[in-house]
């Protein structure tokens, strides 16, 4: 596939930043990586070695602008573990709003971006088809490409929201704005998709992160009920999955992300609704839903959407916040795993926020 004009490599003056901190030891607290127009909803993957930070860039939360360019996927490479981090590429496709790129990569060693599309029309939604762009190096990109959605419950709303790769097949949850459909999908491609199964959940299910335990697929959802977010449930089952069980959690979401550890629990990322304002927050998950806050970043207001990367003891994470002024911002922070998931780290972070 030829590379499309919209594709913009962070060669140029603009694009060509370069951002720094001083990493002495694994936890400096967080290092802002990007502070230009409205940055959010970021995702992060190890790919050959390096690290790489995929989000949106546009004018605001939602597209409410007549600039036929509303919301752009920006990635960004880091060749020394987040230290240092470049502008690499900019995906853009002229009438289209590109949100929450999530990075996967494909059983041929490709990087694959997978993102949400919507025309806009006066601020007005009309229309969502999940986009998905390639890279053989994560600098060189194809154009967006819209996905092809096959089974009975596809509709013209569908977003298909995270990827995840398991022995040679994507999976992916969409789900559905206004029609309140959550749908398992499977592809061999990235492009083509075809319907597993409708998940029963209830109110507005949406946002959906997936993991697998061996053959076991494991499903973390957001859900809104009404005008007010629910809890949300895990759901899981092993192949073909279209038998699922699930379990209401304790705990409200927001742009969810998870790991499974060692022990079997689960490292959530999430925006935090357990204080007066919002933050950006990791959580431990037992399989049977039980939570408990272990580290909440520096951040607020307009806030969370975490990338989670783990390296023997150490947690790499992304995430986006408005807190210092801005209207959105990119941020890095590296944690090390043993003092995060023991809550030493928490209770240190409590302490030094506390009033003087």
């Amino acid at each position: 596939m030829k590379k499309s004009s919209t594709i913009i490599i962070a060669a140029m003056l603009t694009c060509s930043l370069a951002f720094a901190a001083d990493n002495t030891t694994k936890d400096d607290g967080p290092q802002k990586i990007w502070d230009q127009n409205y940055a959010a909803f970021t995702d992060l993957i190890n790919y050959n070695g390096n690290l790489y930070v995929a989000f949106r860039e546009g004018n605001g939360h939602t597209t409410r602008s007549k600039d036929p360019f509303y919301g752009q996927a920006r990635i960004m490479k880091s060749t020394n573990k987040g230290k240092t981090w470049q502008s690499v590429a900019l995906i853009k496709e002229c009438g289209k709003d590109l949100r929450d790129p999530k990075l996967s990569i494909m059983p041929d060693g490709r990087l694959m971006v997978n993102m949400g599309c919507t025309w806009n029309h006066d601020g007005n939604i009309y229309r969502r088809q999940p986009h998905v762009a390639f890279s053989k190096d994560g600098e060189n990109w194809t154009q967006a490409l819209p996905c092809l959605l096959t089974g009975k419950d596809v509709s013209y709303m569908d977003w298909l929201w995270r990827v995840v790769w398991h022995k040679g097949v994507a999976y992916s949850v969409s789900y559905q704005r206004g029609i309140n459909k959550l749908i398992l999908f499977k592809s061999t491609d990235g492009i083509i998709w075809e319907q597993l199964t409708l998940l029963k959940t209830e109110g507005f299910a949406n946002e959906t992160a997936i993991q697998f335990d061996g053959d076991e697929m494991i499903l973390l959802v957001r859900e809104e009920k009404h005008k007010d977010f629910g809890l949300s449930h895990l759901g899981k089952a092993l192949p073909p999955y279209t038998d699922w069980q699930w379990i209401n959690t304790d705990l409200r979401l927001g742009g969810p992300c998870f790991l499974i550890m060692p022990d079997g629990n689960y490292l959530v990322g999430s925006r935090d609704y357990q204080e007066s304002q919002l933050g950006c927050a990791l959580f431990s998950m037992t399989p049977e839903g039980k939570t408990k806050r272990l580290y909440r970043f520096e951040a607020g207001k307009d806030c969370s959407y975490t990338g989670l990367v783990m390296e023997n003891e150490t947690l790499y994470v992304s995430y986006y916040s408005s807190h210092d002024g801005g209207i959105g911002n990119i941020y890095f922070q590296t944690l090390p795993v043993e003092p995060l998931l023991n809550g030493q780290l928490y209770e240190q972070f409590r302490k030094s926020n506390q009033p003087k």
